[in-house]
């Protein structure tokens, strides 16, 4: 063969693969390049302290919870709850929570203020006595998060829950929580919370408090996928009761 004619073959050999790189991937799902590419962009999901305060547009967020008090730890205090939202909008997120042995909620938060550092929202929750003999409650509020650092976050809220017994009866909540982490896997942080009950229905001082904290980490798979786990302990006062809840939260995304 002479050696224009190789040069001929060898080129004829290599164009489609010249061809394939140019207009494909280079690596396909067998190759580990493949298997190292998120599929969703990190920056339109950060970690734990960074977040939104509504779940972007398509991607939703599944809760599941096991609650336990001390006393009669290992058997759970609740049932199991679990929790679905979804973002409609960037700035709208609708979602229901719903268990074994818990009354179903409805819920819906709204985002009017959004800035690099703070988000400001509007939130309503309507839970309604299906499973236990309890009452109707809504709750409203105005939830902010506040991220000071990428590595420090402050969420808060005021919120009024509407008791429906006899009588409209409120009661005025303000949860804090704040969450430190250091590396984008691992979060830990404290929570607390101050209340006040009418105490026309109060069994105890209408002065209402709780403090704890939590620990959990936080991973995405190579595919992109999401997942955060949490263990919290809370103390609520006045009182004895210490609750233990163990968590598990996936974030799906359903489109765009």
């Amino acid at each position: 063969m002479s050696a224009s004619r190789a040069v001929l073959v060898a080129a004829l050999l290599l164009a489609p693969s010249i061809a394939r790189a140019d207009d494909e991937p280079a690596a396909s799902l067998g190759d580990p390049a493949a298997m190292t590419a998120p599929v969703l962009d990190p920056q339109r999901f950060p970690g734990v302290a960074a977040r939104p305060l509504t779940l972007p547009e398509g991607m939703a967020r599944v809760d599941q919870l096991i609650w336990y008090r001390v006393p009669s730890f290992p058997f759970p205090r609740r049932g199991v709850p679990m929790a679905l939202s979804v973002g409609v909008h960037d700035d709208v997120q609708i979602g229901a929570s719903w268990g074994v042995l818990d009354d179903p909620a409805l819920h819906v938060l709204a985002r009017w203020i959004h800035d690099p550092v703070i988000d400001v929202g509007v939130s309503a929750a309507l839970t309604i006595p299906a499973m236990t003999e309890g009452d109707t409650t809504l709750r409203v509020g105005v939830p902010i998060a506040i991220r000071a650092t990428p590595w420090l976050r402050v969420d808060a809220s005021i919120d009024l829950d509407l008791l429906f017994w006899t009588q409209v009866v409120p009661l005025v909540e303000a949860p804090v929580s704040i969450t430190f982490a250091p590396i984008e896997t691992f979060f830990f942080g404290v929570l607390g919370s101050a209340g006040w009950l009418d105490d026309a229905v109060a069994s105890g001082p209408p002065w209402l408090a709780q403090a704890g904290g939590f620990i959990g980490w936080s991973g995405r798979n190579a595919h992109g996928v999401i997942a955060d786990g949490r263990v919290t302990v809370q103390v609520f006062l006045p009182g004895d009761d210490v609750v233990v809840s163990l968590g598990l939260r996936f974030f799906p995304r359903f489109w765009r």
